[in-house]
């Protein structure tokens, strides 16, 4: 069952990575037990890239 999962996450973060996404995972012990260090390395993460040009409609 896990290998199924695993597939599913390399697919799905190959297709990310080609819309210029960056990814980044953490497991829920981690999210639950570090959740500052795991926001101090998303904010790292996003500081790191420039912002997209957001177009406002008429």
């Amino acid at each position: 069952m896990e290998r199924i999962h695993f597939k599913k996450d390399e697919k799905r973060d190959d297709y990310l990575r080609k819309t210029d996404l960056k990814v980044v995972r953490f497991d829920n012990l981690q999210v639950l037990k570090h959740t500052e260090a795991v926001v101090g390395v998303i904010f790292k993460e996003v500081s790191k890239t420039k912002s997209p040009r957001i177009q406002r409609s008429p």
